[in-house]
């Protein structure tokens, strides 16, 4: 008999937006079958149910739990971003942001005083892929962004990679951005553990002490940054 792909599971380290190659996380779904483990992928095969909650355990990246559908006959791919736990070796680049907040609710942080940014591929116009200069390793699919352009500044979702390498379906502005004048930030975040807890490793600032705007609960809260230190806020 003749087997089915159902799920092809692909794990992003979102610190580093490369796929993660190790057999570092355990994903399952109850009342189905474990799944295979390449480097870079796991694949569910002959998959019962059609809606399913997908939970994801490891040491290095936090759990998380989501709810995924598949359709009749056809193989679903799912990128998933994985944010790394404080098991996760930290970096010289790196600044720790963590503390307390309400559980379940998300929390964003941004910032232009980074020393990660990104330049646009050529100059962008309302209805076109974005595209973005990144290393090829990198794929920044489902990334949030914060876009800076002379006239425009917002934040946004980038949608799939596209077969055109380094170009992503996007919810753009109104006017067009050019590629010299634009600069391009990744955002990061996370949701609040059920402990209460959050966790999130950010690049380092141009100084040793930098700015960064955090989001949570529709709030706007302008934050210091230390690098290459531990970043406690308590938001509860």
């Amino acid at each position: 008999m003749k087997r089915h792909v159902s799920l092809v599971l692909i794990p992003l380290d979102d610190y580093t937006r490369q796929v993660i190659t190790g057999n570092y996380i355990k994903p399952w779904v109850e009342c189905e079958n474990e799944p295979l483990w390449k480097p870079g992928y796991y694949i569910f095969m002959d998959m019962k149910q059609k809606k399913f909650m997908l939970h994801v355990e490891s040491h290095l990246y936090q759990e998380q739990t989501l709810c995924v559908m598949l359709e009749e006959g056809k193989t679903k791919v799912l990128k998933l971003k994985l944010v790394p736990s404080e098991k996760y070796a930290v970096r010289k680049d790196a600044v720790v942001v963590c503390g307390i907040a309400q559980p379940g609710k998300y929390l964003d942080i941004y910032s232009d005083e980074i020393k990660q940014r990104y330049k646009l591929l050529k100059d962008y116009k309302s209805g076109e892929k974005i595209g973005i200069y990144h290393p090829k390793e990198k794929d920044l699919s489902g990334k949030r962004i914060w876009i800076k352009g002379r006239k425009e500044s917002f934040r946004t979702v980038l949608g799939e990679q596209s077969d055109e390498e380094n170009y992503y379906e996007i919810d753009g502005p109104s006017t067009k951005l050019r590629k010299v004048e634009t600069d391009i930030f990744l955002g990061y975040n996370t949701i609040v553990r059920e402990n209460g807890t959050f966790y999130l490793l950010f690049p380092v600032g141009k100084e040793a002490v930098f700015q960064a705007v955090l989001l949570y609960e529709e709030k706007k809260i302008e934050v210091t940054l230390q690098s290459k230190k531990m970043n406690y806020f308590d938001l509860s």
